[in-house]
């Protein structure tokens, strides 16, 4: 995501003169430096943003700046704005700024985690100020989902974050989970406008700065205690003797004045807009010239001026004139990054003003809302179209913005627009009602929102997993749509049903929709649907026919043809619909098609699944490593965009491969795992599939007591089951009967007959003991001898079963194996292999670059900064391991060793890790089994390695998460920074020159590559004079201009410019 209005990030100053208040000042500095989170809350107009940006002017204490308006409630917004604002104090905020126009609505609550650990890490104190906090805090935002999400993330800041110093100003106190205890732990303190009320002494200087008045004690206390020290009623008392002395000493103006302004009570409390509005009329606007009135005017319905901003308003070229004459003049304006806003309560006096012009009012609006649109400022434009009464421009804005925003993952951003809309349109309904509008215009003003709008209101509430509020919107579009309306709503009904895993509802759902009555479009849909639907249920040759004709419409669609995402759907559906079939050549034909569609479209997040049904193939055909290595990689892809429901489809399929290999303990690991994410989120299907696989895999496991927890948990699962579910629970409990002291062959052979039902869609490893199951049974009944031919069918189906699986037979059946071994001598060698004990599978899992992270066995490893990097210096060292004396002088940076340390060092990350690591004959390492380690600058070293391709790359960039070991310990300094340089260098080199490779045929992507490289490392000249060639060659001004001012910036930042040659070459492509 792009930030649109930088100036959120600086820190703003005044126009007007100011004074300096030291105690203010000192009371703020002691409890920003002493407390993890202070509070200013005071109404508007007491001077919070002035008190906080005279603190920073004189701080030694580094700060990030954030000021907040309506568009921060959305939550990828918010997170853009503050990882970019605290860039350069917290290690890994860029890397998660960079994947955060990628995360999906369901992956947002993971993402806050990651950025609450990401401040956790950060190793030096800083102070984040976000100023108008209140903006999230109206009664509006608690209706908008995703609002909570930030509030959670500052209250987990405000706990966890202990170099950060979190300062939030705002019109009332913020409503932070755990604020009451924090304060009452003296870890946090809050400010009310009492620590902001000016004393006489404040506004004696005051007058004498602003106004060149000397008041008297008597009078400075009188006009102090006559506004309880509100500074902006000092302010607009002390105007008034500027403008009008007439002849009059400024103090007797300030003397009689003081006879008219409001009480405490009445300025103080409610900030009485009455006196403040006839303050702004008498004393400000009157003395100004009309035409700067009406400049003042006109531009009140922007919240942030500039000349250009203001022409495109007025359709004039004078507004820079207008804007020096407001800094001239001091009015109530504030300045950040060259930009001004007008104070609240100014703005909203000059609005009044202007209302009193109806037509002008509403054309002014409606140039405001075409001005926002433009800039993409959604919100803001809606506030404009819907404040001038253009519902149809308000109405055309989101209509065209919903696909995009959805596509950006601004889910929120959509749902507080249609919340907007809503509202407009109910209180038009009460205008309309009791005549507020004239007799013409009523009829048309009393309606709801458009139906298709409902539509896609339904799918943004679907996006956020939010059913309840698509199922209802769905039922108003089909009440007040017409014909069509309604078919796409029950299309979309069943979608959603199938999201949910009801395929017989979502089956129900489409028998009522005319399929020979729909559009092209909306026939589409309902193939696309509808083979969803046929998938979930087993009906494979029904989907394929669906899906063919859903790709035969495509090309029909004007606005699909150029969209290699509808088609790679559809490939996908069609690839894994042809596997199922068993018609191998054609999956896989589809599904190389889908991949290639996904990577043309950049859409890596839906490129998971479609990797996800080429590894399920893969492994079907018993090609296991070729299996591993596409799920690992759509494993990164899902979980490095945020895409949950694809995670925990990736889970299981890997889990089933942990099973095929034979590695049972990882298997239910990783289904585990998968329950729990698909049981938060909701996705039935996912959690009946990674329950009865956790109920089939501890039954391999021998973990009986387990096997029957998994089962209590599985017949729990009251919705409508997949067929390779059933079938997978069906042979779980016929295992499971089994395994009774004295087993009800009866019910055994019920369940084995239930079981036979589902034949057809379960793996051949389970067919295979369906097959020692039917063996089994009529060896109970009659013998060996009955059991014989059953035993031939099944030995010959099971030639290609793994070790492990022979082994884990033999001990479930060991009498029929007995039986078997003298005709059968696989059955004797089982037997034999089911009597030792198996190898232990623990594995590790240690990830360094963005972020460091030890798993064992799956677990997380909490170790401290000095335990990391004595781990990481050993994984990099190898099996042969290092020199005792290099090891010390790379983690503890001295030259005179402890023994006794470094020995109680290794014993406590043996103790937390499990690896074995000593020290022997002068060097120490890791002498657990490498193959079991997993290290990711390992895999990434291995990968830069070998030339450059596009698999290569994309794994290379999901592995490069941000620097090496961040939040390194300071004694490790030397050897973590050379690393991380050189890691760096290496990766930003291969990236690069595949880009150059493919610079010919693959521009848009060459770019893209040499952009990711310079937002790592923006003073690298040369890619950036590649970058501008290309952009140039393909006639993209705006990116040439961007790189060499990016190059620029990034040099400025190291007191450097760029050379000679790259400035010649910037202007002659301009």
């Amino acid at each position: 995501m792009t930030l649109r209005f930088q100036q959120k990030l600086v820190v703003p100053t005044s126009a007007r003169p100011l004074i300096e208040r030291p105690n203010v000042l000192a009371q703020l500095d002691r409890a920003i430096r002493s407390k993890r989170v202070v509070a200013l809350a005071a109404p508007a107009g007491w001077g919070k943003t002035t008190a906080l940006a005279q603190w920073v002017a004189q701080r030694t204490m580094p700060v990030a700046w954030y000021t907040l308006d309506s568009a921060d409630r959305d939550p990828h917004v918010f997170l853009d704005y503050l990882l970019h604002s605290v860039a350069d104090f917290v290690p890994g905020a860029p890397g998660i700024a960079a994947r955060l126009a990628e995360t999906t609505p369901q992956g947002l609550a993971e993402m806050i985690h990651q950025v609450a650990l990401a401040f956790a890490d950060a190793p030096e104190h800083f102070a984040l100020i976000l100023d108008d906090v209140h903006v999230l805090d109206d009664d509006q935002a608690q209706s908008i989902p995703g609002v909570s999400l930030v509030f959670t993330l500052l209250a987990s800041i405000a706990e966890y974050a202990s170099h950060c110093h979190l300062v939030l100003a705002s019109r009332t106190l913020p409503v932070l989970h755990g604020m009451v205890r924090m304060v009452a732990q003296q870890r946090a303190a809050v400010f009310d406008y009492s620590v902001l009320q000016f004393h006489r002494d404040d506004t004696q200087r005051l007058a004498g700065i602003t106004s060149g008045l000397i008041l008297s004690d008597e009078a400075a206390e009188q006009l102090t205690a006559s506004v309880g020290g509100w500074v902006t009623g000092i302010v607009l008392s002390l105007d008034q003797p500027v403008a009008h002395k007439d002849g009059m000493t400024g103090q007797q103006v300030v003397d009689r004045h003081l006879m008219h302004v409001p009480t405490p009570e009445e300025a103080v409390i409610e900030a009485n807009t009455s006196q403040v509005y006839a303050y702004f009329a008498e004393q400000i606007l009157a003395p100004l010239p009309a035409d700067l009135q009406r400049f003042l005017e006109d531009t009140s319905v922007l919240h942030d001026l500039s000349p250009q901003r203001c022409d495109i308003l007025r359709s004039a070229d004078n507004s820079a004139e207008y804007l020096d004459e407001i800094r001239r003049r001091g009015l109530f304006v504030s300045s950040r990054a060259g930009w001004l806003s007008y104070h609240s309560l100014f703005r909203d006096y000059l609005r009044s003003r202007l209302a009193r012009d109806p037509q002008r009012c509403r054309q002014l609006l409606r140039s405001a809302g075409d001005l926002y649109a433009a800039e993409d400022d959604i919100e803001r434009a809606l506030d404009c179209y819907l404040a001038a009464g253009d519902d149809q421009h308000a109405i055309d804005l989101i209509r065209s913005a919903v696909p995009r925003l959805r596509q950006c993952s601004r889910q929120t951003t959509l749902l507080t627009c249609f919340e907007r809309l809503h509202r407009a349109r109910r209180t038009n309904d009460q205008r309309t009602a009791s005549g507020g509008f004239p007799p013409a215009t009523r009829a048309a003003r009393k309606q709801s929102i458009p139906p298709d709008l409902l539509l896609a209101e339904a799918r943004v509430y679907s996006d956020l997993a939010l059913w309840e509020r698509a199922y209802l919107a769905l039922h108003l579009a089909g009440a007040i749509g017409d014909a069509s309306i309604r078919a796409e709503a029950q299309i979309l009904s069943a979608e959603l049903q199938v999201l949910q895993g009801d395929y017989a509802r979502a089956q129900h759902a489409l028998r009522f929709v005319d399929v020979n009555n729909l559009d092209n479009r909306l026939r589409l849909e309902y193939h696309v649907a509808a083979a969803r639907a046929h998938i979930m249920a087993g009906e494979v040759a029904a989907a394929i026919t669906e899906l063919e004709r859903a790709h035969t419409l495509v090309a029909t669609l004007i606005d699909t043809v150029d969209n290699p995402a509808a088609l790679a759907d559809i490939y996908d559906n069609l690839g894994w619909a042809y596997a199922a079939q068993g018609d191998r050549p054609s999956a896989i034909r589809y599904l190389k098609r889908a991949d290639a569609c996904w990577q043309s479209s950049g859409n890596q997040g839906r490129r998971a699944l479609t990797l996800n049904n080429m590894g399920v193939m893969a492994m079907e055909e018993g090609r296991f490593a070729e299996a591993r290595t596409t799920l690992d990689l759509g494993l990164e892809i899902a979980r490095q965009t945020e895409l949950r429901r694809e995670e925990t489809v990736l889970l299981c399929s890997l889990a089933e491969l942990d099973l095929r290999e034979g590695d049972f303990e990882q298997a239910i690991q990783r289904f585990t795992t998968a329950h729990a994410l698909a049981t938060r989120l909701d996705i039935a299907s996912s959690v009946e599939a990674a329950a009865a696989g956790a109920l089939w895999a501890a039954i391999l496991s021998d973990n009986l007591t387990l096997a029957q927890a998994w089962h209590d948990t599985a017949a729990s699962i009251v919705t409508p089951l997949q067929p390779e579910v059933r079938g997978r629970l069906a042979l779980a409990r016929a295992a499971l009967a089994l395994q009774c002291p004295h087993p009800e062959f009866a019910s055994f052979a019920s369940l084995l007959a239930e079981a036979t039902t589902y034949e057809e869609s379960l793996s051949e490893d389970e067919r295979i003991y369906m097959a020692l199951l039917r063996t089994e049974l009529a060896f109970a009944r009659s013998g060996w001898h009955a059991a014989a031919s059953l035993w031939e069918q099944f030995a010959a189906r099971a030639a290609t079963l793994p070790e492990t699986l022979w082994r884990r037979f033999a001990s479930m059946h060991r009498p029929l194996f007995e039986a078997a071994a003298p005709y059968d001598p696989r059955a004797g060698r089982a037997i034999a292999l089911s009597r030792t004990a198996s190898p232990s599978s623990v594995r590790w899992r240690i990830t360094t670059l963005g972020g460091f992270a030890c798993l064992v066995d799956g677990k997380p490893v909490d170790l401290s900064q000095l335990h990391r990097a004595l781990l990481v210096r050993l994984l990099d060292a190898g099996p042969q391991g290092l020199a005792v004396e290099r090891l010390w002088e790379a983690v503890w940076g001295d030259d005179v060793i402890s023994m006794p340390a470094l020995h109680q060092a290794l014993r406590r990350l043996r103790l937390q890790t499990g690896l074995a690591a000593s020290a022997r004959e002068g060097a120490v390492a890791i002498r657990s089994g490498w193959d079991a380690i997993e290290y990711d600058v390992r895999e990434l070293e291995r990968i830069l390695e070998t030339p450059p391709s596009l698999e290569s790359i994309q794994r290379a960039m999901t592995l490069y998460g941000g620097e090496f070991l961040p939040g390194a310990p300071a004694s490790a300094a030397l050897w973590v920074e050379a690393r991380r340089a050189h890691l760096q260098q290496r990766y930003l080199e291969a990236i690069e020159q595949y880009a150059h490779s493919i610079e010919q045929n693959l521009p848009q992507q060459a770019m893209f590559y040499y952009q990711h490289v310079l937002q790592i490392d923006g003073c690298r000249e040369h890619t950036a004079a590649r970058l501008m060639r290309l952009a140039a060659r393909y006639g993209n001004r705006t990116l040439v201009a961007a790189t060499f001012e990016h190059l620029k910036g990034s040099l400025r930042a190291l007191g450097a410019s760029p050379e000679p040659a790259t400035t010649a070459l910037y202007r002659q492509l301009t």
